[in-house]
């Protein structure tokens, strides 16, 4: 049975970012939190989250095919597959599912998952601080070819957020448009405010993503100090997310949409080999 305690964020050693139809799927590779760093090369020390993060809340099949998932790529690496062969030498690694789900959105578990919402999540991000660690757990080991897919995952990432996050001001510009030029016809009759629900919850959610998007470009840069390439590309990342976290902090009760307007970066140029 599912344990009643709070949620713990793992110490996160790698992030593979995957999105599907109605989520954003981030994996992430570690460590159990709060694990001593002198026992870390025990299996039981490695864990695998699989982190959610839900524009809606999914099918019931949709949560269980994450689920299995996530047991077949436990069960794939190296430690699990070692502690199968030898049951007496201890546990093998912890996997958990994480939904992070909008307002409404239930939060009954079907998959054995974990649910919060998308506040909830935040708070755990803002509160863990850093979630690297310069070793990695003896079931990874990034190679050059796994860099770069990592970077173009997560240069597609930072391109979708630029791209929501404009089409929803975009929206939001147009509603706020409307609004104006009925209240001037009306003359003096009470009109409802632009409705700005839509683009809240999109910025909400945006940020989320884009903490996430800077843990893994930390990381990432993090075991890649001595690829000037992979760095440099990496670098790059990291000034958009920045530049896009700029953009949320702005966009503020007090502050203008057009004081906080993203204008996304052309593509970056290829880092010199």
């Amino acid at each position: 049975p599912r344990s009643s305690k709070e949620p713990r964020l793992p110490t996160v050693c790698s992030i593979a970012v995957e999105r599907a139809a109605t989520a954003e799927l981030y994996w992430c590779y570690g460590f159990r939190a709060g694990w001593p760093e002198e026992r870390r090369d025990r299996p039981e020390a490695a864990c695998l989250h699989l982190i959610a993060l839900c524009r809606q809340e999914p099918a019931a099949v949709e949560a269980k095919q994450w689920s299995r998932r996530l047991q077949e790529e436990a069960r794939a690496l190296p430690l699990f597959a070692a502690t199968e062969k030898a049951p007496g030498s201890g546990l093998g690694p912890r996997y958990e599912l994480w939904l992070a789900l909008p307002r409404g959105a239930s939060l009954a578990a079907v998959a054995g998952e974990r649910r919060m919402r998308w506040e909830e999540l935040a708070r755990m991000l803002e509160t863990k601080g850093p979630l690297m660690v310069e070793t990695l757990p003896p079931m990874l080991q990034l190679e050059h070819s796994e860099n770069q897919t990592r970077i173009s995952e997560l240069e597609a990432r930072a391109q979708w957020l630029e791209e929501e996050l404009a089409a929803a001001r975009e929206q939001f510009r147009k509603e706020t448009s409307q609004n104006l030029l009925a209240e001037k016809s009306s003359r003096g009759e009470s009109t409802p405010s632009a409705p700005a629900g839509e683009l809240g919850d999109v910025s909400s959610r945006v940020a989320l993503s884009v903490s996430l998007l800077l843990a893994s470009a930390e990381l990432l840069a993090l075991h890649s100090q001595n690829d000037p390439s992979t760095l440099n590309a990496v670098r790059e990342i990291q000034r958009r997310s920045e530049k896009l976290a700029d953009a949320l902090r702005l966009q503020g009760p007090s502050s203008s949409l057009e004081d906080s307007t993203l204008t996304p970066d052309p593509p970056p140029s290829s880092p010199e080999s």
